[in-house]
């Protein structure tokens, strides 16, 4: 989601019309405009925005890695309201398609990992620091699980909800829907964590095939 709220108001991103120039704006609750619109991103696709603290927010922004590769790089920063940037890290081994922030403003990434060897993609939760900063890295699944949403759950564990194809790349139906509930990846730095790959058991697969929408919802 391109939008977050913060106390009572609503903080959202939006690219200028015919330009790469991407803005940040404020609004009351009341639909009320409380904030010139400060320029923080050229060039890129926004894909998430995410308030941090302090009146800092986290913006994910996607783009085109170099002409010999089919995949996005993805840039995750740390910027205030006046678009000055506090630290960044660019990640171009994956794709990102959730994120959300703890209590101790750590971050969580929701991804698919790419296997360049035989192009499969792993789906995995990656716990940053406040630096951006990476820790440990937890796999699920197999190539066929594709995540969507990340939705922390209570202070140590989280829940991902995605589906499940049997033909991945293909405009195909997925087959199931499925949810993973785990406990937050540990505060360990990657650099000293084994790079195999620990294949878990997703916790629920729902046999479909869907129809519509599925809601989640969660209660403390």
């Amino acid at each position: 989601q391109n939008f977050t709220k913060h106390q009572d108001q609503y903080w959202y991103v939006f690219r200028a019309p015919l330009t790469d120039s991407i803005f940040l704006g404020k609004s009351k609750i009341d639909g009320t405009s409380s904030h010139n619109p400060k320029l923080i991103l050229k060039g890129g696709e926004v894909c998430g925005l995410r308030y941090y603290k302090n009146y800092r927010f986290l913006l994910l922004s996607k783009y085109l890695t170099p002409p010999d590769s089919l995949y996005f790089g993805y840039l995750l920063q740390e910027i205030d309201t006046l678009g000055n940037v506090y630290w960044e890290r660019r990640f171009e081994d994956r794709t990102i398609k959730d994120f959300q922030v703890l209590a101790d403003h750590d971050i969580l990434l929701l991804t698919r990992f790419r296997e360049i060897q035989n192009d499969s993609q792993y789906f995995a939760v990656t716990r940053l620091g406040t630096r951006g900063e990476e820790f440990q890295t937890q796999f699920y699944g197999n190539w066929r699980d594709v995540p969507e949403s990340l939705h922390i759950l209570n202070q140590q564990e989280f829940v991902a909800v995605g589906s499940q194809t049997q033909f991945l790349g293909l405009d195909i139906p997925p087959s199931s829907i499925f949810l993973v509930r785990a406990r937050f990846p540990q505060k360990i730095p990657a650099s000293s964590l084994s790079q195999s790959i620990p294949f878990i058991d997703l916790v629920h697969i729902y046999p479909n095939p869907t129809k519509g929408r599925v809601w989640i919802k969660h209660e403390l």
